[in-house]
Order: structure tokens, then C-alpha cells, then sequence
């Protein structure tokens, strides 16, 4: 079920909208603002913005490429949403291997005991391609 409502969002016309991975929503706006929420509790998970009119959005394989009329680009890696838990913490703990601990950041790596530590990696799940476009001419 969709969430009565979104937080975090910008009063501009919404040009685009597209479904994105893991029960999200990716909306591009007149203004040029980018926004990815979740459809679960209406959160906003990332916002970026472009010079122009969001025209395209377009996901392909792990990633979102958007872009606007007066020819500004953005492409946003994805990937994290197509990782499950274990995998998602196995990044996690090898891109910040530090803990808070004692008032000061410690560097530890992945806990000994936790239970994803010593899964396999298993391989990334395929995504599709898919895309929205919308004319800058109506």
C-alpha cells in the first residue's frame, strides 16, 4: 500500500515519474529537481537537481540516467537496492570500516559474529531496462 503522503517534497510541477527498484518512486520536476521515495513510508531517499526541465528518465541495468531539456544529465548508481541484506552489509562494512565507539571512530572490520559474515557472496540479481520520456514540445 502507497503512503498517504510524501515528505520532503518540492511544490514545483511534476513532469515525470517513473517506478523505480525495491517499491520506489523516481520523480523528475520542472524546475530540474530529481527525487527517489519510498512507496512503503513516503521517505525521500535521494534528491539531486539538474539545469532544465526533467525530459527523461531511464533505468538501465543498476542505474538511473536522467535528463532535461536544456541538455543537463545526471546518472545515479542503484545498485544498493538490487543488493539483499548480507550483500548490502558486505559493501557496507568493506566502504566504512569504522565504528562509533567511546565518543571517537574506532576502524573495525566486519563483526566476527554477526551471521552475515561469513555468507557467500552470492551473484547481483538481474534488473530490466526501462524508461519514461516526455517531449520538451507538447
Amino acid at each position: 500500500m502507497a503512503p498517504r503522503s510524501f515528505h520532503d517534497v518540492t511544490a514545483i510541477l511534476v513532469v515525470l515519474m517513473l517506478a523505480g527498484p525495491m517499491d520506489t518512486l523516481i520523480v523528475g520536476h520542472a524546475s530540474g529537481a530529481l527525487g527517489l521515495w519510498s512507496l512503503a513510508d513516503g521517505a525521500r531517499l535521494y534528491s539531486s537537481r539538474l539545469h532544465g526541465p526533467v525530459v527523461h528518465l531511464l533505468l538501465a541495468g543498476h542505474r538511473l540516467i536522467a535528463a532535461t531539456e536544456l541538455g543537463s544529465y545526471h546518472t545515479f548508481d542503484l545498485s544498493a537496492f538490487h543488493l539483499d541484506h548480507c550483500e548490502l552489509l558486505q559493501r557496507a562494512w568493506k566502504t566504512i570500516p569504522v565504528v562509533w565507539e567511546d565518543a571517537r571512530p574506532m576502524l573495525r572490520g566486519r563483526p566476527s559474529d554477526h551471521s552475515c559474515g561469513t555468507r557467500y557472496r552470492a551473484p547481483l540479481r538481474p534488473a530490466g531496462v526501462g524508461g519514461a520520456t516526455r517531449s520538451p514540445h507538447r
